[in-house]
C-alpha cells in the first residue's frame, strides 16, 4: 500500500509541477506572439509586468464561473487591478475560451477580431499581464490585462485610479460601451 501513495504521490506532483511549467510557457509563447506582431506593425513592445500577471491568472481562474468582462462578484474586471494599489493611466483586458486553446489559436483569434486587435497594438499601453488557467475538462481560459503605467496622480492632481465613464469624453480604446458583457475585449481610459 505505502508503495502505490508513493507512486501516486510522485505521479500527482509531477503533474503539478508539468502544469505550472505549461502554463509558464504558453504565457512566455503568447507574450512572444504579441509583442513579435507589436514590432510588426511598428509599436514598441509591451513590458511584462509581473503583479499585472498574477492580476491576470486571478481572472483567469474566474472566467469558468462567469466568462465576461464583470468579475463573479459583479463588479469590474479593473478591480483586481484596483485592490493590488497598481496605478494606471489606462487599462483594457481581453479574455477568450476554448477547449484545449494553446497560445497561437488564442492569439490568432484576437488578432481576427477588430476589438481585441485594437487592444493588443495599442501603441497607449506600455505594459501587459497574461494569464491562463486551464480546467479538468480541458477547457482553457486566456486573460489579457494591458496597461499605461501611471504614477498615481493625474497631471491635474485627479486620482487616476477613480471611476471613469466610458462614454463621458474621456481619452478611451473601449467600444461603445465599456460595461458590454457580451464583448471578450474591454478597455477603459482616464484611471
Amino acid at each position: 500500500m505505502r508503495i502505490l501513495v508513493r507512486i501516486f504521490v510522485a505521479f500527482w506532483l509531477g503533474l503539478v509541477l508539468v502544469s505550472g511549467t505549461a502554463r509558464a510557457d504558453q504565457t512566455d509563447i503568447m507574450l512572444e506572439l504579441v509583442n513579435t506582431e507589436r514590432e510588426r506593425n511598428g509599436l514598441n513592445a509591451l513590458q511584462p509586468y509581473e503583479e499585472l500577471y498574477e492580476a491576470a491568472d486571478v481572472r483567469a481562474r474566474e472566467l469558468p464561473k462567469r466568462f465576461s468582462h464583470t468579475r463573479p462578484n459583479g463588479r469590474s474586471p479593473f478591480t483586481v487591478i484596483e485592490s493590488r494599489g497598481i496605478p494606471y493611466a489606462m487599462v483594457g483586458e481581453n479574455i477568450a475560451m476554448g477547449t484545449r486553446m494553446d497560445a497561437y489559436e488564442a492569439f490568432e483569434g484576437w488578432m481576427d477580431s477588430d476589438g481585441h486587435r485594437k487592444n493588443m497594438m495599442s501603441s497607449d499601453f506600455d505594459s501587459i499581464g497574461i494569464g491562463y488557467y486551464k480546467d479538468r475538462s480541458g477547457n482553457a481560459y486566456w486573460v489579457q490585462i494591458f496597461l499605461k503605467q501611471s504614477h498615481g496622480d493625474s497631471d491635474d492632481g485627479s486620482d487616476t485610479n477613480g471611476d471613469a465613464d466610458c462614454n463621458a469624453g474621456c481619452q478611451s480604446a473601449c467600444d461603445s460601451d465599456c460595461d458590454d458583457d457580451e464583448d471578450e475585449n474591454q478597455s477603459q481610459g482616464c484611471r
